[in-house]
């Protein structure tokens, strides 16, 4: 009459009643409760090289550490300054490219929205586009390397399906991060934004 939920203790003969509240949050199913998987962290001074490969698109963008020591002749004191000078397909990137800049920024916060399916078998990975996959390859500094397969978008077109390295779990990865993947030119990287 109160809009409360009966309920028993399994085994016991006592009927309670508990809030309509407490009952609405456990109707939960098992993928609402699954965690998805962590991207590990990248940044443009721990990464040394970004591979994407999408339908005809092979870009593979490769980092070059400068670093240079300045001393101050009064003091004697010695600073370094490092920059960091990126090429892609051989090609050096202007400094000035915003189109890198809009890489880096969106690798910076790479992380999956949800679990869309955590031990997908083949025909839930084909449904969802990861047997043709586009691949992004980041490797570090320190030779550890990361994969992320992106497939299809869902049904409205709210993310996309993605997994990680040799990962069985389907995530979902933000359309934005994507976009800005699948929009990367050879063009757009070697332009400088002065001849734009």
């Amino acid at each position: 009459m109160d809009s409360n939920y009966y309920a028993m203790v399994e085994g016991e003969s006592t009927v309670a009643t508990v809030s309509s509240t407490l009952a609405d949050q456990l109707q939960v199913s098992l993928m609402d409760l699954a965690e998805p998987e962590n991207i590990p962290d990248v940044s443009e001074s721990s990464l040394s090289s970004i591979h994407w490969q999408s339908g005809d698109t092979d870009l593979l963008l490769e980092k070059e550490t400068i670093t240079e020591e300045q001393t101050d002749e009064e003091t004697g004191d010695t600073t370094s300054t490092t920059t960091y000078r990126w090429s892609v397909n051989g090609t050096e990137i202007p400094e000035d490219n915003s189109t890198l800049d809009a890489l880096l920024s969106e690798l910076t916060y790479l992380y999956f929205t949800s679990c869309y399916d955590y031990k997908a078998n083949d025909e839930t990975r084909a449904a969802c586009g990861l047997d043709t996959p586009s691949v992004l390859t980041l490797t570090d500094e320190d030779g550890t390397v990361t994969t992320l397969s992106i497939g299809s978008t869902d049904a409205d077109g709210s993310y996309y399906y993605a997994t990680l390295n040799d990962s069985a779990a389907i995530e979902n990865l933000s359309v934005s991060v994507v976009e800005t993947l699948t929009s990367l030119t050879l063009e757009q990287l070697t332009t400088a934004e002065t001849d734009a």
